[in-house]
């Protein structure tokens, strides 16, 4: 009852971070006082990854449990809309266009489509969707990212605005949606492509490599959308793409996480280039 007041009343307050689960941000919160910023990020862990692994009182996953879905679905959406307030509090007062991203993560999702997880294609978009309506209505930009190969066509027909994947090992891959990839980028999708590894891998690659890595398989995924009736080409992506780690570097050592900082900063700007 007091959970669906609070969802009735629009209490965005009720949902928010408490300090002692989530230091980092009241951190990053802290850090963006002093640093204001024209774009400030924050995430949540999304309502497919979140319903799988929190179980009720039975042990059978949250997501399956008509009563507890909906009750996560909403306190994922309030506790995003909650950052984006605290965020956007933050950001840069000079910059006309300051805005906040806020990414909802779908490890999980990695495992869609397999025996291990039963759910509809139409479940899934709609539970996602519920999550970026509520930050579009809060004025927000949406991310998604998924660490491992997924179904890409179920995301990219959702209303995410950033689409986030592992582009070093899995780039491949989003060659085999050039349909939905055509309809993303026709309603202003863009691609934040994780092309730098966040292990070992950073010490055995060069910004230069990467770079060409990148251009070798946006050009695959033109090539192949061609192939296939569709038309895309690859200097479209100059004005729809970010880049990124593969993934969070939070296992990551400090050796690691500093060089692939590095190595981003440097790639980010070869591709700038053209």
């Amino acid at each position: 009852e007091r959970f669906y007041q609070a969802v009735i009343d629009e209490n965005v307050d009720f949902f928010g971070l408490h300090p002692d689960y989530a230091h980092g941000f009241y951190l990053l919160r802290d850090a963006l006082k002093d640093n204001p910023s024209q774009y400030a990020k924050g995430q949540v862990m999304g309502p497919i990854s979140f319903g799988l692994t929190v179980t009720d009182q039975n042990g059978r996953a949250c997501l399956y449990n008509d009563v507890y879905v909906d009750v996560l679905v909403k306190h994922m959406a309030f506790n995003a809309r909650w950052q984006v307030e605290q965020l956007g509090k933050v950001s840069d007062p000079r910059s006309r266009d300051r805005q906040v991203i806020l990414f909802v993560d779908e490890p999980y999702m990695a495992s869609f489509g397999s025996a291990y997880v039963s759910l509809g294609r139409e479940q899934v978009t709609a539970w996602l969707d519920e999550v970026y309506a509520a930050l579009h209505s809060a004025g927000a930009i949406t991310g998604t990212h998924c660490c491992g190969n997924t179904d890409w066509g179920v995301l990219l027909n959702t209303q995410v605005d950033i689409l986030n994947l592992d582009a070093y090992d899995y780039i491949e891959n989003m060659a085999l949606y050039p349909v939905e990839l055509r309809e993303f980028l026709d309603r202003g999708g863009a691609v934040c492509w994780g092309l730098i590894p966040n292990n070992e891998h950073i010490f055995h690659e060069t910004p230069k490599t990467l770079a060409k890595k990148l251009r070798d398989g946006i050009r695959l995924i033109c090539e192949k959308a061609a192939n296939r009736g569709v038309s895309i080409h690859p200097d479209e992506f100059a004005s729809r793409s970010l880049l990124a780690p593969a993934c969070g570097l939070g296992p990551s050592s400090i050796e690691i996480a500093e060089r692939t900082f590095e190595v981003l900063a440097e790639t980010g700007t070869i591709l700038a280039k053209g």
